[in-house]
């Protein structure tokens, strides 16, 4: 075995067992084993239910905008009958400090322990903060960056922008915004009946899932490792990057798709009108499109697969002559392509 080989073997050998025995830390404490903090250092700092805080539900003067930067804890973002923010299970000795000026709620929590972080006894959820709105208010801007989960539901804003490293999900629901910037590192991204102007949406590693969903300006998505599912959604132009994962599009409508696939199936059900692009390196490609064949012009090319449209397989590449708006590109490196079209009763 070559010496670098057997350098990386030993150093992933080495945080295996680092790891195993901080979780076993954990569980022998409690049985509830909600969140842990990786800092620069090794030591362990626990904290039980008796060390940390929990706020009441706090009534706090209007704001237009809000500015949440956390390093522990999940961000949840709601409608509720007043302006109002809540914090549970955080430190005692270093609580979150918030304040609302110039119409700005301003939140900046930033975990000065440098070892490893893990709530044990006595504790049943992770960090939180909550902030809520009432209902018909229409925020300027939405700034929130957060290590964990964060949530947004029954809510209007103009510009919204969200940053998740580490979380199990981020998760909209019945969100209206004219310009949204969403990244999560790792973990999912769940968007539903969301109506948003230009977006950018990216997922490094997780699932993406978007659901009943309009887009009222130009999407960018970019899925780099993990599905992206979109159903039942009407948006007006979207440029789609999948790296490692599938891309199912179920009932979908746009005026113009641009799909690139590295590695994984594609499958596409819908009213796909103005350009099409799709380019797929290693997968394969189903596409079922509301109309006739007549309504789309096309042209087809497989390297390393089969092409089929409405039942009829060749090998290599297909062209239509149809001189329509509506036009489809697709070029498969390695897999087959399978084209048909359906009329709506």
């Amino acid at each position: 075995m070559k010496k670098p080989i057997k350098i990386l073997l030993i150093v992933g050998i080495v945080l295996t067992l680092i790891g195993g025995v901080i979780t076993a830390v954990g569980f022998a404490s409690s049985k509830e084993f909600p969140y842990l903090y990786w800092g620069e250092e090794g030591r362990v700092i626990q904290y039980h239910s008796e060390g940390l805080g929990t706020s009441e539900q706090i009534t706090i003067d209007a704001f237009s905008k809000i500015d949440i930067a956390t390093e522990m804890g999940a961000v949840e973002i709601m409608e509720g009958d007043h302006f109002s923010i809540q914090y549970i299970n955080y430190p005692k000795d270093s609580l979150p400090t918030y304040e609302v000026k110039d119409g700005t709620l301003s939140l900046q929590y930033a975990v000065s322990l440098k070892g490893t972080v893990m709530f044990g006894e006595g504790v049943s959820a992770s960090p939180k903060i909550t902030v809520t709105v009432p209902q018909g208010t229409v925020l300027s801007s939405v700034n929130v960056s957060a290590d964990e989960d964060i949530t947004v539901t029954n809510l209007t804003v103009d510009n919204l922008i969200l940053y998740s490293d580490y979380s199990n999900e981020v998760d909209l629901q019945d969100v209206n915004a004219d310009n949204s910037e969403i990244h999560v590192g790792s973990g999912s991204l769940l968007l539903k009946s969301c109506v948003l102007g230009e977006s950018s949406l990216w997922a490094e590693y997780g699932d993406m899932e978007i659901i009943d969903c309009q887009g009222s300006a130009p999407w960018s998505i970019d899925a780099e490792s993990g599905n992206m599912e979109i159903k039942n959604s009407q948006l007006e132009t979207v440029t789609c990057k999948v790296g490692y994962g599938d891309a199912t599009m179920e009932n979908i409508m746009s005026q113009g798709l641009d799909l690139s696939m590295e590695s994984g199936n594609a499958q596409i059900s819908g009213d796909l009108r103005g350009n099409t692009k799709i380019y797929a390196e290693y997968g394969g490609l189903l596409l079922n499109l509301v109309g006739t064949e007549g309504e789309y012009g096309y042209e087809i090319e497989a390297e390393y697969g089969s092409i089929t449209v409405n039942g009829q397989t060749i090998e290599g590449t297909m062209r239509s002559k149809n001189d329509t708006p509506d036009q489809i590109e697709i070029i498969s490196e390695s897999g087959d392509v399978e084209l048909s079209f359906r009329q709506e009763s």
